[in-house]
């Protein structure tokens, strides 16, 4: 992931997901990416499944 927060610009970026993409890594790279975007903009579900492991993730 600090490789790609290392990527200022749009032809950089497209190129280091071509390299993931022939290591065939893409996948958890683009997990990773939303990862971080949640943490990021502090994103929450509002799915009631989510918010029970929320719950359960709190009172450990």
């Amino acid at each position: 992931m600090a490789c790609v927060e290392k990527i200022i610009n749009i032809p950089l970026l497209l190129q280091r997901f071509d390299e993931v993409l022939q290591a065939g890594k893409l996948g958890e790279v683009l997990n990773e990416i939303v990862t971080h975007s949640k943490v990021e903009f502090n994103y929450r579900q509002s799915d009631p499944e989510a918010v029970e492991d929320d719950a359960e993730d709190s009172e450990a």
